[in-house]
């Protein structure tokens, strides 16, 4: 008998004693495609529509989720903060300045141990950073 599928197939053999498709293993964690994603070419320019400015020195961190991080920057509608957060891209979180309400925030990216977070349109008054 021919020792490959295809060979047996030429030959006219209607059955194989192997299953054609085989299962493959369960992968360990969920795959991040974001991982897979290289960019060739540095950018150029910035092409974010807000200015973002350095976490002011009484504002250094802020509770996501329960944790205080440390605020990386910021911006009139969103934070770049430092934190090993759980959530996926898109995913919703609570964001809370010290001393101000809790607002909703959303995962915008995630890149090692820095996120990115969105925030609703002009919520955060940046008129006395300094």
């Amino acid at each position: 008998m021919a020792n490959n599928r295809r060979a047996q197939i030429l030959s006219g053999c209607e059955a194989s004693e192997e299953p054609l498709l085989r299962s493959k293993r369960p992968r360990s964690r969920p795959v991040n495609l974001a991982e897979f994603i290289t960019r060739e070419v540095d950018r150029l320019s910035d092409h974010r529509a807000e200015t973002r400015y350095p976490a002011p020195a009484r504002a250094r961190s802020v509770n996501l989720a329960g944790r205080s991080v440390l605020i990386k920057d910021i911006s009139a509608s969103g934070l770049q903060v430092e934190s090993n957060v759980h959530g996926e891209i898109g995913a919703h979180i609570s964001v809370a300045f010290p001393n101000f309400p809790e607002m909703g925030g959303r995962i915008v990216w995630i890149r090692a141990s820095t996120v990115g977070l969105e925030l609703p349109r002009d919520a955060i008054d940046l008129t006395e950073v300094e």
